[in-house]
């Protein structure tokens, strides 16, 4: 079992490590599950970010697309690194933004804890879509999206 679990960590590290973001634009802090339909991650939004200082001037808020950003990360391209096993193969890629929809329920604050958990709408050739829902600490329900993007895979 320890040795099952040593190798989950290994991948969750490896997944992270190729992710083609680094900070300040990194919205995944840990990997909590990852299979080929769904994934969960989480990240947490320290109150020192730039965007607070002036979104918004008199009460900070995290903006609708820095959350949208963080569920694109976690939804389609760390999930499609581990599909597309990119993380083992090690070629050069780069995500491209497609299709996009989302619906915001709740506002995210500053030191707030979120989670996501993306499920798998569709892959084909370089292409994934996900289903994705943002939770924040109370296990309220931020926001849902669906994202869309391609994967431009070089071949080193």
């Amino acid at each position: 079992m320890e040795e099952r679990e040593m190798s989950i960590e290994n991948l969750h590290k490896e997944l992270l490590e190729t992710l083609p973001y680094k900070q300040p634009f990194l919205f995944i802090d840990r990997i909590i599950y990852i299979d080929e339909q769904k994934v969960k991650a989480s990240y947490f939004f320290h109150e020192n970010h730039d965007f607070y200082k002036g979104h918004f001037s008199h009460k900070p808020l995290t903006p609708g697309a820095i959350l949208l950003e963080c569920m694109g990360q976690v939804g389609c391209v760390l999930h499609g690194i581990y599909l597309f096993n990119l993380h083992k193969s090690k070629k050069k890629f780069e995500p491209i933004l497609g299709l996009v929809e989302s619906n915001y329920f709740y506002p995210v604050f500053p030191n707030t804890l979120v989670y996501v958990e993306s499920e798998l709408d569709y892959i084909k050739k370089t292409n994934i879509a996900s289903i994705n829902h943002l939770y924040d600490d109370m296990n309220n329900l931020v926001a849902i999206s669906r994202i869309q993007c391609a994967f431009s895979i070089y071949e080193s």
